[in-house]
C-alpha cells in the first residue's frame, strides 16, 4: 500500500515561516491528518496550503497527477499567495 505525507506549508504576512510534514498509511489518513490540523491554524497570523502526497512524489521517484514536483517553489510563486 503507497504511504502519504502530508505537508504543510506556513506563511506570515512576512512571507514563508515553515513546512510541516507528516507521514501516513494512506490518502485517507492523510486528508483526516489535514483536517485535523486546519482548525488550529484558523485566527492565526499564519496562511497555510496543505498537500497529500504520494511517497514516491516525496522521494522524486514520480510527480503525483495536478502536484508540481517541487512544492515550496510552487508554494512560494504567485500561485501560493493566499
Amino acid at each position: 500500500m503507497m504511504k502519504y505525507w502530508l505537508l504543510i506549508f506556513l506563511w506570515n504576512p512576512e512571507g514563508y515561516v515553515d513546512r510541516v510534514e507528516s507521514q501516513h498509511a494512506n490518502k485517507a489518513a492523510c486528508l483526516a491528518a489535514a483536517a485535523k490540523d486546519a482548525p488550529k491554524r484558523v485566527n492565526t497570523e499564519h496562511q497555510v496550503m496543505y498537500f497529500c502526497v504520494t511517497d514516491d512524489h516525496w522521494t522524486g521517484k514520480a510527480v503525483d497527477p495536478d502536484v508540481p514536483l517541487d512544492l515550496l517553489d510552487f508554494a512560494e510563486s504567485d500561485h501560493g499567495d493566499v
